[in-house]
């Protein structure tokens, strides 16, 4: 199963792949796509678990993070690792992120089911965890997914719905918007045979040169 956040682009390609998927939308950080997928998931109670919504220290997330390799990678004598940390911690405390997120999430417990809990005592925004643990996990997505049709042949398959959209008149408007934003971030508007030639060079294989030709 795939996380698919509801754009015209995701949901024509995997329903032309005929991939199962569940539409969790983009929240701007993905503490809120966790706990909505679990949301969906579980019929049963979620306890969090790294979600406090603050900075420790220099700390902003809980270990391992996936970013921690950037770090890594970036540090020497005169950046060393811990700076890196306290400029990330100082940027972020400043820029007053985590109390957007903190703010969203006490809008949305307003509506949400009341069985989401934190297992940090400190945590603000959550509910503490109850002494008696619940579990359960909705039966229906325990079941193995078997996905149909030759997996190779999927960039190419996609390539072409997409194509065909950016051919329709009623999706070509969308379609651009959302392709256009993530091929090419400082163009306010490419235009369509620019899009489907940057899609066609993301999907090429090192032994298929000539993909985009069959498809122009």
């Amino acid at each position: 199963m795939i996380l698919n956040d509801g754009s015209l682009w995701q949901t024509l390609v995997l329903n032309e792949l005929e991939i199962p998927s569940v539409i969790v939308p983009q929240r701007g950080t993905v503490s809120a796509s966790a706990v909505e997928l679990s949301l969906i998931l579980s019929g049963a109670d979620i306890y969090l678990a790294g979600i406090d919504l603050s900075v420790s220290g220099i700390r902003t997330h809980a270990r391992p993070y996936g970013f921690d390799y950037l770090f890594y990678g970036a540090a020497n004598r005169v950046r060393p690792l811990y700076s890196q940390y306290f400029s990330r911690a100082w940027d972020t405390t400043g820029g007053g992120s985590l109390d957007v997120y903190a703010a969203w999430f006490r809008d949305r417990l307003k509506s949400w089911p009341k069985r989401i809990f934190s297992l940090d005592k400190k945590n603000t925004v959550f509910a503490p965890a109850p002494a008696e643990v619940k579990g359960g996990l909705r039966e229906k997505f325990l079941t193995e997914e078997t996905l149909t049709g030759n997996s190779a042949c999927y960039p190419e398959r996609a390539l072409a719905v997409l194509f065909r959209a950016l051919d329709t008149p009623d999706l070509a408007g969308t379609l651009s918007k959302e392709l256009g934003a993530l091929l090419f971030p400082g163009d306010p508007c490419p235009g369509v045979e620019e899009i489907k030639r940057e899609l066609a060079n993301c999907a090429k294989c090192p032994e298929d040169k000539n993909r985009e030709q069959r498809f122009f």
